[in-house]
């Protein structure tokens, strides 16, 4: 079983690090990228860091929102006033975007679905779960203070577990990072110390092929150890 692991590691290294190769060579035959170009890249990928910053603001003040609202609701105020209140007086991530799903509420669309929509946005599953509990809560009855209570619950249970997960994983992780930090390190030394014996990687067609395989095992290291790794598994 081990063996066979080992060897799709490597045929899975290989075929990463010829595409490598391939890529290297395709790429140095055309014109170098424009200023224009590599300027849409990197606002592509600032954009999605961005984004994906926000979710993570977006999940973390959720629960101290949903603690406001279970209290505005139990002072005797309606869910919309509430949400509206809440979200007035809270100044994170939270309190923005639920406001702009309110003032898709007063255009007319349903709370139930403005929140599913909001949920989808932020690809938050804790909001997702509390508008499915509305939408029941509007069929059936029941206590909005006790719902959102439950919805707290669940989340506090899954952030317990998560912070668990991160804690038994965490030589793991830190065991992936060295890992993939030692070939690059290795690499600074040999330049600094034996720059000749290092040419041969950048120079032969030979040492570009092993570089290239060392590359793939390497990213296919990283992509395995990452995923055992991951607390969202």
């Amino acid at each position: 079983m081990f063996a066979r692991l080992v060897g799709a590691l490597f045929a899975a290294g290989v075929v990463a690090g010829l595409a490598l190769l391939a890529l290297g060579i395709l790429g140095a035959s055309r014109r170098p990228l424009s200023g224009l170009r590599i300027a849409d890249l990197v606002e592509r990928q600032r954009s999605k860091l961005a984004a994906k910053k926000a979710r993570r603001d977006f999940a973390a003040g959720l629960p101290r929102f949903l603690r406001s609202l279970s209290g505005a609701i139990s002072a005797g105020g309606d869910l919309t006033g509430s949400i509206e209140l809440v979200a007035e007086t809270e100044a994170s991530v939270v309190g923005k975007e639920v406001a702009e799903a309110l003032a898709q509420y007063r255009m007319g669309q349903p709370l139930a679905k403005c929140l599913h929509a909001l949920a989808d946005r932020m690809q938050n599953r804790d909001l997702k779960l509390l508008a499915m509990a509305l939408e029941m809560q509007q069929q059936t009855g029941g206590s909005l203070a006790k719902i959102i209570g439950a919805v707290l619950e669940s989340i506090d249970g899954r952030v317990a577990v998560e912070r668990e997960i991160r804690v038994l994983t965490a030589e793991g992780r830190l065991s992936a990072k060295i890992l993939v930090a030692l070939p690059a390190l290795i690499a600074l030394a040999l330049a600094i110390l034996m720059p000749d014996y290092l040419a041969f990687f950048v120079t032969d067609p030979v040492g570009l092929l092993m570089l290239a395989v060392a590359l793939g095992l390497l990213v296919t290291g990283w992509l395995w150890m990452r995923r055992l790794v991951r607390a969202d598994g």
